[in-house]
């Protein structure tokens, strides 16, 4: 889905998520006639269609000054928009919808992103610290910092699933 949105915007300037939704949704049908059938097909697909469509129009009905407010209601509306259609499937194919998802957002986005800025960081200090020896003690630090969000990400999960 990515690559054909990214080549819309190459090719005529202007990305078209839509476009570029039924652009990847095609080709990996005509690669593989089967996937419409397949869950993760139909989530992933429901999930940016919902995202493309609800999204504008929910995100636009909190305005607020606040930065830090906005964003959670992004975050938020993001999340309800995906589960607007992808809780239809979850309750037809599992018999359950996710009831805690707008608190598992709040906590597993911003620690996912630290999760990946962690990684990142401590990849590329392991990479340089054989250049710079001096470097180890960062790599050391990197890495503890990114098990130790890990495992927050972790515990903060497994807390929400217990509910």
């Amino acid at each position: 889905m990515i690559t054909f949105y990214e080549i819309s915007g190459l090719l005529s300037g202007d990305r078209d998520g839509l476009s570029a939704l039924a652009g990847s949704a095609l080709m990996l049908m005509l690669f593989r006639p089967e996937s419409p059938r397949d869950i993760g097909f139909q989530l992933s697909y429901t999930a940016v269609l919902s995202i493309l469509l609800l999204h504008p129009w929910l995100k636009g009905l909190l305005q607020t000054r606040s930065r830090l407010l906005r964003r959670v209601w992004e975050l938020l509306s993001v999340s309800i928009c995906c589960q607007a259609t992808c809780g239809v499937l979850a309750w037809h194919y599992f018999g359950t919808f996710p009831r805690y998802f707008l608190l598992t957002t709040l906590f597993a986005i911003p620690l996912t992103t630290a999760v990946m800025y962690a990684t990142a960081a401590t990849v590329a200090t392991a990479g340089l610290s054989s250049l710079l020896p001096v470097l180890t003690p960062v790599v050391a630090a990197a890495a503890e910092a990114l098990r130790w969000l890990i495992h927050l990400l972790n515990t903060l999960l497994r807390l929400i699933a217990s509910l």
